[in-house]
């Protein structure tokens, strides 16, 4: 069993964020891949690339996943193409209502 406390998203610059989050989704279990992928999209969504990296970096996805509280994001569209999927979601309209806390 995977220790989810010592798998820790950690950014660097050098890196970049898709190649620091990969790193993290590659240590996961099947299972867990998906949950961590969509919370990753909706923080995204709701953030941006920096409020995202502020709100994941340094924490362990067991701390991720403690203090991500599903939001109001709808999902716009969705669908494959070339192989690829891929869902469009809907802006956060009150950014101040966050997805999650930026804190543990």
């Amino acid at each position: 069993m995977v220790d989810l406390d010592k798998i820790v998203f950690s950014y660097s610059a050098e890196l970049g964020f898709s190649d620091s989050a990969s790193a993290v989704n590659r240590q996961l279990p099947a299972e867990l891949r998906l949950r961590f992928v969509s919370i990753v999209g909706q923080y995204i969504a709701a953030y941006d690339v920096a409020g995202t990296i502020a709100r994941l970096n340094g924490r362990s996805v067991s701390q991720i996943f403690a203090a991500y509280q599903p939001g109001n994001i709808k999902v716009v569209a969705f669908g494959e193409r070339d192989g690829v999927r891929y869902e469009l979601l809907e802006a956060d309209p009150d950014p101040t209502d966050p997805i999650g806390s930026a804190d543990p």
